[in-house]
């Protein structure tokens, strides 16, 4: 019988056997990590140990030990905010609006910190003139404490691309503001989010080909779980890239 490893990640543990790959297998217990070459090169599934801050891609590493890890590297945080504006656009999310001295791009990746919780989120934001996100509304009371972090990902896409918003029903009106942020710097992004359980095929989508598929998500959900969506809506998608927003 294969020894089995405990992997803590920001202080949930899971229990993945020994000689796994340790991206699969933290996904495959529902983990929520970005992840999306597979092959080291991109580093958007890198996290760290929570001792000594040394980075492991996780898609290129096999468990042969019990792991303590977090998703935030040292000076993970470094950019202070000063919000501005807060909408309500869904039931566990909010778009905030702050002044933050970094330059942003629509679905570009966020690691955010608000009083003692750390996170995950998307950029909304579509000029220089201030940074828009999402972010849990239940921590609305603290969000004056928001402090940001870039997120290690692909060179940005190219707005000539094909490209579309896929997500689950409770967070198209998110979806919505992302294509309008998408279209306001001209991208050629499908007019509407194509909505799916991750389980069975998207309609109306046979033969359509879409250069990339943005995979908005506040759950964990398996490459191959959504390859197996394209394959059943008969769809082509050259490349995805998963938005992970942490509630």
């Amino acid at each position: 019988m294969s020894e089995i490893y405990t992997v803590t990640l920001d202080g949930s543990s899971y229990l993945l056997p020994a000689g796994s790959n340790l991206l699969q297998g933290l996904l495959g217990k529902g983990a929520i990590v970005p992840h999306s070459c597979l092959a080291g090169a991109c580093e958007s599934c890198a996290l760290f140990d929570l001792h000594s801050q040394e980075k492991r891609l996780t898609c290129q590493t096999s468990v042969d030990q019990n792991l303590a890890l977090t998703r935030y590297g040292q000076n993970a945080f470094p950019i202070a905010t000063r919000i501005t504006d807060v909408t309500v656009e869904a039931d566990d999310f909010a778009i905030v609006t702050c002044h933050a001295n970094t330059a942003l791009l629509p679905c570009d990746a966020i690691n955010w910190r608000i009083g003692d919780e750390t996170g995950m989120s998307v950029s909304l934001t579509s000029s220089d003139e201030a940074v828009r996100l999402l972010l849990p509304i239940r921590l609305e009371a603290d969000f004056g404490t928001l402090e940001l972090g870039k997120k290690q990902q692909r060179t940005h896409i190219d707005p000539a691309l094909k490209s579309v918003i896929i997500c689950e029903g409770h967070l198209v009106p998110l979806g919505d503001e992302l294509i309008k942020s998408l279209m306001a710097l001209s991208h050629r992004v499908y007019g509407q989010p194509l909505v799916t359980d991750f389980e069975g095929a998207i309609p109306d989508q046979v033969f359509q080909r879409y250069d990339v598929a943005y995979v908005l998500i506040d759950r964990s959900v398996s490459m191959e779980s959504l390859e197996k969506v394209f394959s059943l809506s008969k769809m082509r998608v050259e490349q995805y890239q998963y938005l992970l927003l942490t509630k």
